[in-house]
């Protein structure tokens, strides 16, 4: 059975290093082609969690990404017509999803004014394509907070995978008699 990173208990950089020995050489490469690679990718994702936690902030920014790709998964691709009642339904849940994004983000130090003020127009029209548009406007931003820490994590990754390859390179070498 495959352990998953989030068992880890120890220190954080000594649990991603065994969680980094799980994964395969094509995942590792995928998780550490770029920073949508690494966020869209589950075990990337959590991977990255890990690495982040280090950092309370950009795991914040971390935070609310998975939290806006996850109302924008639960979001209908189109808009419910016909049914009043359904629509304003939809319409409240989303507004409430976007309160909730707003309320984090005030909390944390990478945000900026600018998206801010994006939500407060999407809450203030209240129009489920200003409500998606802001989630996605959060969502591109967030994941932008996170380029600089991807690289970091990207370098710690490939360091690691590097050291493991000169371990197994040291424990298939054989000693000859003398």
């Amino acid at each position: 059975m495959q352990s998953s990173c989030t068992d880890c208990t120890d220190e954080a950089v000594d649990c991603l290093g065994r969680c980094i020995n799980i994964l395969s050489q094509a995942e590792l490469d995928e998780i550490t082609e770029n920073v949508h690679r690494a966020l869209i990718h589950p075990k990337g994702n959590e991977l990255f969690a890990n690495y982040l936690s280090q950092f309370p902030d950009s795991l914040e920014c971390l935070n609310i990404y998975n939290i806006c790709s996850e109302y924008l998964a639960q979001e209908p691709n189109q808009p419910i017509r016909g049914n009043v009642l359904e629509e304003s339904q939809s319409l409240e849940s989303l507004i409430t999803k976007v309160k909730t994004v707003r309320e984090t983000a005030l909390t944390v130090t990478a945000t900026d004014l600018q998206l801010m003020k994006q939500f407060n127009e999407a809450l203030k029209i209240q129009t489920r394509e200003a409500l998606l548009d802001v989630l996605q406007n959060a969502k591109e931003y967030y994941q932008n907070c996170l380029r600089k820490m991807h690289e970091r994590f990207r370098d710690y990754i490939l360091q690691n995978r590097n050291q493991r390859a000169l371990l197994d390179i040291h424990a298939n070498e054989t000693v000859p008699y003398r």
